[in-house]
Order: C-alpha cells, then sequence, then structure tokens
C-alpha cells in the first residue's frame, strides 16, 4: 500500500468518524426533542458507516470503484440538508457541506491521483 494510499484511507476513516459522531456534537436539544433530526441522524450514521468500509477496502486494484464510491458518498453529503429538511439549522449544513466536499476531494485524489504502482 502506498503512502497516498494510506493517507487517503486515513482521511476518510476521519471523515467517516465525523459523519457518525456529528448528529450528537451539532444537534440542538430542541431539533432532537421535535424529531426533526432523525432521517437525518440515520442518514448520517449510515453515511459514516458506509465511508468507513470505503476506507477500509483494498483500493490497489479497484482504486476507481472506492473512487466512485466516495464522490457518490460526497455529494450525498453535500446535499443532504437540503433534500432532508434539515439546512436551517447552519452548523449542521455547514458540517455536512465541509465534510461532503472532503469526501469527493479525496476520492477524486484517490481516482486521479499518482499512480506508483501501475494499477488502476
Amino acid at each position: 500500500m502506498s503512502q497516498g494510499t494510506r493517507i487517503h484511507g486515513q482521511l476518510l476513516s476521519a471523515a467517516g468518524l465525523w459523519l457518525l459522531l456529528s448528529p450528537f456534537v451539532l444537534f440542538s436539544q430542541t431539533s432532537l426533542s421535535t424529531g426533526v433530526s432523525d432521517k437525518a441522524i440515520l442518514v448520517s450514521m449510515s453515511m459514516g458507516f458506509l465511508v468507513l468500509v470505503i476506507a477500509g477496502l483494498n483500493t490497489r486494484y479497484h482504486r476507481w470503484v472506492c473512487g466512485a464510491l466516495g464522490i457518490a458518498l460526497g455529494v450525498a453529503t453535500l446535499g443532504g440538508p437540503w433534500v432532508l429538511g434539515y439546512a436551517d439549522q447552519f452548523m449542521v449544513t455547514l458540517s455536512s457541506s465541509i465534510t461532503g466536499v472532503a469526501i469527493i476531494s479525496i476520492a477524486v485524489a484517490e481516482c486521479f491521483g499518482s499512480n506508483q504502482q501501475g494499477h488502476s
């Protein structure tokens, strides 16, 4: 495993852990008590789990598959607040936007980054 692939995996792992934990850190008590954020919590935690699975995959021979899945999850994370209707919560929307852009960037770097071993 190359140093770049290891770093990409570690960055994706950090993003996945943040997606798992961010609902508990960012959602306010009022939104939790009204039930508005139930879907958002479930989706965020599911995406976090999927990002952790993608980070753990062996991407030596299937770099483009993990990259495509990462891009799809990044786009879903980026658009989640508007699709699920919790875009009015600024910190949650900001967190989802930053995390989505980070996941997309990592996935694109994984797909199109330097290929030292000749595998794609």
